[in-house]
This record gives C-alpha cells, sequence and structure tokens, in this order.
C-alpha cells in the first residue's frame, strides 16, 4: 500500500469517527463510505497481525465487487484460490467436482483460461483492495503438477503441453522420476514423493526455482502482496540432509527483495503443513523463511466447541510448538470443508454448524501475534461466486476481526469457566464462547480486566467487572465481544455482488443492531424499513446493465452504508431435464446424495466428444415439491478433441440424438463412485426423462419441469422516485 493511501485512510477514520451522527449519504458516496468503514475496524498493514479471508474459489471479479463488504467485516487480507492455470477447466462450475484440479496446476504462470479471470482482472483486484487497504495474497502450487492419470504418476497432464511448453518439452529438468509415494515414513518420502499421483516438481533444481519465482514476480507485479504455498511440508529444506535445497531460501529473497524494491514493504509468505513436518522434521527449518499453518490448534479448539469442553477448547499451548507470530490459524479450511483431513476428532467439517464455526473463530481469531484465516463456505455458489454461506461477513464474525485488529500486541489469557471458554486481551477486552448452547449469564473471576462496564459489540448487552469478576450474559449466537467499544449497525442481504440470471433477483434484507434501515436502487428514492424484508429487483433493467443496490443501517446515532451490484445476464435455457427418482436407488443399493448425473456424447463426430461436464458429472439439484433430483442440460458444453485438448462448445447435447447420461452417487466422487449405467449411458433422445420412477431402473419420458418457489417480495425499480 503506497504512503498516500494509508494517510488517506488515517484520515478518513479520524472523520467518521466526528461525522458519524450527521451523515447524509448518497449512492454515489457509498463506495467512499465503505472505504472509511474498513479505515474505523482498523486494518492492518502488516498481514500478520490481522485476519485473512479465503475467498474459496471466488472470481477476482467477485472479490473486487465485495471488497466494501469485505473491507466493513474487519478482513485485512484476502487471499485467492490458486492462480495457475487448473487441469481440466471447463464449462462445469460446480464447486464439489471441479475445486480439486485447482490443486494439479498445468502451468506455472498465471492463468489463461480459468474460473477466476484474467491477469488483468487480478490486476483490477489488487488497485482496487488498495483502496480499501486490503492486501491481496494467491495461493500457488509448486510442489507437484497435474498428472495425465492416476495411474502415472510421473507422467505430467498433456494439458501442460498447451499452456506451459517450456515444461512441456523439458519434462526430464522439471520433475521426479520414482515411484515413491508421498509419506511421513522418511525424509526422502516426505520431500520426494509423489502427493495426490501426481508428478513431483524437482524443487532443488535452479530451472524449477527460476520458473517458480518468475510466477510469483509476475504475480507482484499484478499487485500482489503475498502467498500460501500449497502442500510446503513436501518441499525439502537445507535442513533435510541428502535431500536438502535452498528452494524455500531462493525464492524468499527473490520475490521478496523485488516486492520491497516495488513497495517499500515487506512480502508475505505461508506454507501448508498440515499435522506435523513429517518423519521428525522441524517447523523451524521453515520459520526460518516463511510463516506456517498450525492445523492442529485450530482443529482442536473447533472439536472441543462441537464436544462442549470449553477447558480444551482454552488450551493456550500452539500444538506445532512454533511461535504465534509464525503460525497461521483456523477453525476450518478448504481441506477439512471439502475433503478429510481434519485432526482433532473431526476429519471433514462440512457438517459442522454455522454457529458451531463461529465460537470456535471466537477463540482462534483472538488470539496474540497469530494470524487467523476464516473459510467462506461455498454455500450452494458456483465456481467463480462469492460465497453462498455469508456468515463470514455477519455480526459476530466481523466483530471477533475487529476485536483482533483493535488489540494488536496486547498479552493474552485464556481460561473456561462453566463450560465458557475466553480469550481476554490486556486488561480491557474479552472474547467469550459458550460452548454449552448459546444465551447464558456468566460470572468468571480472573480475566485480568480492569473494574467498570464494557459493551457486548456483538448483542450491545452490558457486561461489568467489580473486584475482578466479570459478569454479564451472552447473546442469542453464543459469543460476546466485550471491551470499551459500541455496536455498529449493519444491514444483513442474502445475496453476494455478483451476477445473476433472468429477469430479476429476489433478495432478502435484515437489519442488526439497526433501528431502521433504507434501501434504493440506482437513483430511486430511499425506503425505510425496520424489520427482514424481501425486495425483486431487475425487471426494467436490460441484459447487461448492473443494479446498483444502497443500504443504510441506522442506530439513531450512527449509520453505515453498504452498496451490492448485480449485474443482469440472460439465463440461457434448454428446457431439457434429467430428474432422477433416488428413493429405490437409496433402499436397494444404498446410494449417497448428492447425486451426480454424467451428460455426455461421443459418437456424433469423428473429431470431438461432448459433455456438460467432467467425471462424475453435474451435482443435481433437489425439488422438494416432488422429492426428485434433478439436472438440466446445458446449451453450452465441453468438446475435448484427438489430443485431449478442452474447448466450450455450442454443440447442442439437449437435442442430439447420441446424448446420453449416467448416474453417480457421493460415495467417493474424485475417483470410483457407483454408478449407473455401469459402461454406456442411457440415451436421452431430446426429451426430459426421470430415472427410478417405477423401478430401480426405470428410464422413460417425463413433463416434469422443476418446481420453482416464488417468495413474496416488494418491486423496486430505479423509477421509484
Amino acid at each position: 500500500m503506497s504512503k498516500l493511501k494509508k494517510l488517506t485512510s488515517i484520515v478518513l477514520a479520524a472523520t467518521i469517527v466526528s461525522s458519524a451522527s450527521a451523515m447524509a449519504l448518497t449512492a454515489s458516496a457509498a463506495e467512499n463510505d465503505n472505504a472509511v468503514s474498513a479505515a474505523d475496524n482498523n486494518l492492518q498493514r502488516n498481514v500478520q497481525d490481522g485476519v485473512i479471508l479465503h475467498a474459496f474459489n471466488w472470481s477476482y471479479k467477485t472479490i473486487k465487487e465485495n471488497l466494501p463488504a469485505i473491507a466493513a467485516a474487519g478482513y485485512s487480507t484476502v487471499q485467492t484460490s490458486p492462480v495457475q492455470q487448473p487441469k481440466d477447466y471447463s464449462t462445469s462450475r460446480d464447486v464439489t467436482g471441479q475445486w480439486w484440479k485447482l490443486y494439479q496446476p498445468v502451468s506455472l504462470s498465471v492463468a489463461k483460461n480459468a474460473w477466476f479471470g484474467t491477469k488483468d482482472e487480478l490486476k483490477d483486484l489488487c488497485t482496487e483492495a488498495e483502496k480499501y487497504g486490503v492486501k491481496i495474497i494467491c495461493d500457488i502450487v509448486s510442489n507437484h503438477m497435474g498428472n495425465e492419470s492416476e495411474d502415472t504418476p510421473n507422467v505430467v497432464s498433456s494439458q501442460v503441453k498447451t499452456y506451459d511448453p517450456e515444461i512441456y518439452d523439458n519434462a526430464s529438468a522439471f520433475f521426479r522420476n520414482n515411484d515413491i509415494v508421498a509419506s511421513d515414513s522418511s525424509v526422502k518420502n516426505v520431500v520426494q514423493g509423489h502427493v495426490t499421483s501426481c508428478p513431483d516438481l524437482n524443487t532443488n533444481s535452479k530451472v524449477v526455482q527460476d520458473k517458480v519465482i518468475s510466477l510469483l514476480k509476475e504475480c507482484i507485479d499484478c499487485g500482489v502482496d503475498g502467498f500460501r504455498f500449497d502442500a510446503a511440508k513436501h518441499i525439502e529444506t537445507p535442513d533435510d540432509g541428502d535431500y536438502a535445497s535452498d528452494y524455500w531460501k531462493n525464492i524468499t529473497e527473490s520475490a521478496g527483495s523485488y516486492y520491497k524494491a516495488k513497495t517499500g514493504d515487506n512480502l508475505y509468505i505461508y506454507g501448508e503443513i498440515l499435522n506435523n513436518c513429517g518423519s521428525g522434521r522441524s517447523y523451524s527449518s521453515y520459520t526460518k523463511y516463511i510463516n506456517v499453518t498450525d492445523n492442529k490448534t485450530g482443529d482442536s479448539v473447533l472439536a472441543n466447541v462441537v464436544k462442549g469442553k470449553a477447558s480444551n477448547a482454552a488450551n493456550s499451548s500452539y500444538k506445532s510448538g512454533v511461535d504465534a507470530s509464525d503460525v497461521v490459524l483456523w477453525a476450518e479450511s478448504h481441506d477439512t470443508y471439502e475433503g478429510d483431513s481434519g485432526a482433532g476428532g473431526i476429519s471433514n467439517t462440512s457438517k459442522v454448524s454455522d454457529e458451531n464455526i463461529t465460537k470456535a473463530w471466537a477463540i482462534i481469531a483472538a488470539r496474540k501475534d497469530a494470524t487467523s484465516l476464516y473459510f467462506a463456505r461455498p454455500g450452494a455458489s458456483l465456481m467463480g461466486e462469492a460465497a453462498g454461506d455469508i456468515t463470514y461477513k455477519s455480526t459476530a464474525v466481523s466483530e471477533i476481526n475487529k476485536f483482533h485488529n483493535l488489540f494488536v500486541g496486547q498479552s493474552e489469557k485464556l481460561g473456561a469457566v462453566d463450560n465458557v471458554a475466553y480469550v481476554a486481551r490486556g486488561t480491557s477486552g474479552v472474547v467469550l464462547a459458550n460452548c454449552d448452547g448459546n444465551e447464558k449469564s456468566v460470572s468468571i473471576s480472573g480475566t485480568g480486566l480492569a473494574n467498570g462496564t464494557y459493551t457486548d459489540t456483538v448483542s450491545g448487552a452490558k457486561f461489568t467487572v467489580a473486584n475482578g469478576v466479570l459478569t454479564g450474559n451472552i447473546g442469542s449466537t453464543g459469543v460476546a465481544v466485550v471491551y470499551n467499544g459500541t455496536t455498529t449497525p449493519r444491514n444483513t442481504c442474502s445475496v453476494e455482488s455478483g451476477d445473476f440470471k433472468g429477469d430479476t433477483l429476489t433478495l432478502n434484507l435484515g437489519l442488526d443492531n439497526a433501528a431502521s434501515g433504507t434501501y434504493c436502487i440506482d437513483n430511486s428514492k430511499p425506503v425505510t424499513y425496520t424489520g427482514d424484508i424481501t425486495i425483486r429487483v431487475g425487471s426494467d433493467y436490460a441484459y447487461g446493465e448492473t443494479v446498483n443496490l444502497t443500504l443504510t443501517a441506522t442506530d439513531g446515532k450512527n449509520t453505515t452504508t453498504t452498496t451490492y451490484k448485480y449485474t443482469k445476464q440472460k439465463s440461457a435455457s434448454s428446457g431439457v431435464y434429467v430428474f432422477f427418482a433416488s428413493e429405490k436407488r437409496e433402499t436397494s443399493s444404498k446410494w449417497k446424495a448428492p447425486y451426480y448425473v454424467y451428460i455426455y456424447d461421443e459418437e456424433s463426430s469423428k473429431e470431438e466428444t461432448y459433455k456438460a461436464s467432467n467425471w462424475p458429472g453435474t451435482k443435481m439439484n433437489y425439488d422438494k415439491a416432488t422429492g426428485y433430483y434433478y439436472a438440466e442440460v446445458p446449451t453450452t458444453c465441453i468438446a475435448t478433441d484427438a489430443d485431449e485438448n478442452e474447448s466450450e462448445s455450442n454443440f447442442d447435447l439437449a437435442h442430439s440424438p447420441n446424448t446420453r447420461v449416467i448416474f453417480c452417487d457421493s460415495s467417493n466422487v474424485n475417483s470410483a463412485p457407483r454408478q449407473y449405467p455401469s459402461e454406456k449411458g442411457l440415451k436421452l433422445k431430446g426429451t426430459s426423462k426421470i430415472f427410478g420412477l417405477t423401478k430401480t431402473t426405470s428410464w422413460e419420458e417425463t413433463t416434469l419441469v422443476p418446481t420453482v418457489e416464488s417468495q413474496p417480495a416488494t418491486e423496486v425499480t430505479r423509477g421509484d422516485k
């Protein structure tokens, strides 16, 4: 961030304090206002001092559009998904089926074709983020690259030939060739084994190091402020004896000096080390050069919150043994949510409630010196879209973030009383998490807080400390953030900024710690509301136009403003649906939801094959009205030529006489799910069909269409003045 921008933020922060009660806000002033709000949340210049939002699978454009909300929620840094070209990039956008491909890259340069946008869009994101005082760090995969198949871990994907021919044509110089499977059994297996059957980059080679350094510089030139290194545990250090290399020393020094010359600041880098370093290796071999994840500490906090064991959740030790100033913590990560890498007794966290994630976040993000990463759960969103679950910016999470930023450098004390875990900072602040429910009266001695009256900035409740005893009531979230602060009036909105398809978009609006709020789109007259409401926008907008929604919230003294931008897009519909009546399959074959349908045509062309999405196919939606799962055959598809090159195609899968379908369950999506038929699929023949309606393997035509539930809503147009 430039010195000018830093100075501006300080001035703006001072301005909001003196003028908050007299703010006269307009839509044109909204972006400046959000920058003020971000400054008022004390966003940290040093990444380690703040908190990180993992914008899991968001496009650069989507992150940019949502920067006002991200900054206002107290995140100093946003982490993007891997910037390199992903394996099997295609038109399919379901998160479960596609996310792992990002961790099998087919280039060591910024992606040309990906779900997340172009290099120019990455530059635009970094430029806009700087206005808000937000840093951008990117995920880097440099331990391995995508394979041709799981059976050929020494053979790099043929897609590398398209996206990074230098590597493909010189594979022997870039990759190790061995039969080692990555494991913790020996140093050699840790640092030279194949991770997930992928070709292992020869990271002790100067040609590989130079290529990685070039990628980091390419990102820095875009405005990126730091990096997260995937599978850092599996890249050797100078302390690894016969398998040692100067990889970490060389890339951090080269990229760090390059970044410092351009910005005057220090580059932030951390590496993913899961559970341990393997084979007795030491974290200190890494922390000489980079910060590291301590997943076992965060995983343990979450597991004990779920179990209702506050005293264990409030354990102050770091399981890695690393200093807090070198640590990145989390309550969950993309690997624990989408995969099974979690420790502490919960291998997969997707079924853990948002409520318990927030309680764990309260303990983790309130810690001294460590930075914490909040994983934005995808919910029902697709690749490139903002999180479908907006807990990441809820009042409770936002206030925890703000507390973290305000108490940088102050001492910490962890403890638990009556199944309430707490983290006290200095003598003036404490965060509480009720591991035994939500609302609760507390009486806690020994926190170290000075006698006086404090405010829970989540609920607005008053807490007091008398004779060293803290008393008060934790509110409905089960979390209290207690210090000499005030609540922030906030709007809630059910849909993040981004594109929407169709004629209109329905939005649920609400208020938190606010007496009233207003909404307006573009030049319409602001409308006041006092509770939860539903509005519908877009009816008077043309395709390609953007609906600018401005929301304000006030508690009578302070007013905040939030802007959302929704770009209207045409909804392309084939009108051909595939339905799956799951009941008979679940009973007879023990199939498990979610279900997938693989839609393809391998017969119509001698030059190409066509598919709606890559195996195991498109994730099917559930229709509550009928009890059936369904997917619409898309109007565009993936064409694959004889050299396995993929491209977007307008081939009409919906009406081709040779289109076939195979149904799969979720028993093992990334390798061998249950499927029917076992080989050649069922023919679609250009009409909607349902599988399993009258018997387990029936396949018959249907006139069904998915049920569209329409919420009662207030229609809002820009002409409402």
